[in-house]
């Protein structure tokens, strides 16, 4: 196997993961920090991921590093692993209140809050 064709394979795990996931390719770039069209590269095989991306996506996806070159389509039942929508969601809520400050937080805490007793409420 050479670069090229190892590329082609993890650029094409990379969209599978993201597409089971939900995402677009502007929110997994967005959690990366990477742009849209970098991440369009890499998932084509036309660029390849630094280590440290593949960490991301790892967390991201829910699966190890391995999992981005030789998962298979019965891996998640091999090893009892998911691709949550709501893990994905979390980590975007994360990556969303990074740059606020402490009262912005705080309000958001508090509408959660109030959202979640008015669903209990009905």
């Amino acid at each position: 196997m050479d670069k090229q064709e190892l590329r082609n394979i993890i650029g094409k795990q990379i969209r599978k993961e993201r597409k089971n996931c939900s995402m677009t390719s502007e929110e997994l770039a967005e959690l990366i920090g990477i742009s849209t069209s970098h991440l369009g590269l890499i998932e084509r095989g036309e660029r390849g991921v630094t280590a440290y991306n593949f960490y991301k996506l790892s967390k991201i996806f829910n699966i190890s590093i391995d999992d981005i070159f030789f998962r298979d389509e019965d891996a998640s039942l091999r090893t009892g692993k998911t691709n949550a929508p709501t893990s994905y969601k979390a980590k975007r809520v994360d990556a969303l209140i990074k740059g606020m400050d402490e009262k912005e937080i705080d309000f958001i805490i508090k509408m959660i809050k109030a959202i979640t007793r008015m669903r209990n409420f009905n």
